[in-house]
């Protein structure tokens, strides 16, 4: 696998349909500590969602990397965002996940912040949120679409989840103090950022019926587009074991 530095790469995994067999493999990817958490979960469908989490997001470094899936360490940025640690020879990765019951996303990139939101389009949309927390603008295009304001909630809301992740900030950052266009896609304004247009955006609706945002710092050029896959997850397993 290789990451060029213009591709925000994503992997999404739906978890039903991973085989049962595949789970001890997938297990088999994470550190010690990660294998004892998922044994915590009270409800297996969301230990289940954890293992499929964090097992494509070391696959896909220890791929990139060349190194063991579970020998790989993560520090904590100043708002909790994961962060790999890698040596001084290896490439400047970038990585953040997502994930929604049954439903996982794992992005990378090169040398820029990145962060993925992703949501289920089928269950109803907290549109009290919106009301309460948008801007004013993402208000109106909310009430504008009368017969699809469940989807374009989701379409501005995974928007502000990728944009809140890539800064490192994540909820830290109020939902009130930037807002996001959907057409064109883009970080309209920002109190907290002084230079809104280096921020990239993407949205695609997967054919799982998921709603999936990215955004990625694009002040390093060139400007980054994705390349988006389902996760072969036995490819994954079996470059660790062979």
């Amino acid at each position: 696998m290789t990451l060029a530095d213009d591709q925000i790469l994503l992997q999404w995994i739906a978890i039903d349909r991973i085989p049962a067999d595949m789970f001890p493999k997938l297990k088999h990817l994470l550190s010690d500590d990660e294998r004892a958490r998922a044994e915590r979960f009270h409800f297996e469908a969301d230990g289940l969602t954890y293992v499929a989490a964090h097992a494509l997001l070391r696959g896909i470094l220890a791929d990139l990397t060349g190194h063991k899936a579970q020998t790989l360490t993560f520090k904590l940025g100043p708002h909790g965002k994961p962060h790999p640690v890698l040596g001084g020879d290896d490439p400047d990765i970038r990585v953040n996940l997502s994930h929604t019951r049954g439903f996982v996303v794992v992005g990378a990139a090169m040398g820029r912040d990145i962060g993925v939101d992703v949501e289920a389009l089928t269950r109803p949309a907290p549109l009290e949120i919106a009301s309460r927390y948008f801007s004013p603008t993402e208000q109106a295009l909310v009430d504008a679409t009368q017969e699809a304001k469940s989807e374009t909630f989701f379409a501005l809301w995974t928007l502000k989840e990728a944009y809140m992740k890539a800064t490192g900030r994540g909820m830290n950052l109020p939902l009130q103090s930037f807002a996001v266009s959907l057409a064109p896609l883009r970080l309209m304004m920002s109190q907290e950022d002084e230079n809104p247009d280096r921020w990239v955006f993407g949205q695609t609706k997967l054919e799982t019926g998921h709603m999936l945002a990215w955004a990625a710092d694009g002040t390093r050029k060139p400007r980054p587009d994705a390349a988006i896959s389902e996760a072969n997850l036995g490819a994954l397993c079996a470059n660790q074991t062979s």
